[in-house]
């Protein structure tokens, strides 16, 4: 990961892993970012229930494959948190990341200062 970074972006990424393995991804961009640096994260996030079925069906295709899996915002959290990281909005507009139906929702993430 080349350090020093202002932004990096993953793409459909930590849905492959479980949360252990999500975190240590992060972990690497956290150590490589500057200060001041953003990573942003483009996932599908799990609606609540009887909403959303796309993403849904998406996270049984992720269950039946070896490992990794659609989440919710609440349980992104946590291997953002494990890497030192707080989510901090989407699209840089000041409000939580949502679900939206099939596409990716944009998590912004910053270093605590």
């Amino acid at each position: 990961m080349p350090a020093g970074g202002d932004a990096y972006v993953l793409k459909s990424i930590l849905h492959h892993w479980e949360d252990p393995e999500a975190s240590v991804i992060l972990r690497v961009c956290r150590r490589a970012m500057s200060a001041s640096g953003r990573l942003v994260v483009l996932e599908r996030i799990v609606a609540p229930a009887n909403e959303g079925r796309f993403v849904k069906f998406s996270n049984l295709q992720m269950l039946v494959s070896p490992g990794g899996r659609e989440r919710t915002r609440a349980e992104f959290a946590a291997p953002f948190a494990d890497a030192g990281f707080p989510l901090t909005a989407n699209n840089g507009d000041g409000k939580r990341a949502q679900p939206r139906r099939g596409s990716a929702s944009v998590m912004h993430a910053t270093p605590p200062v």
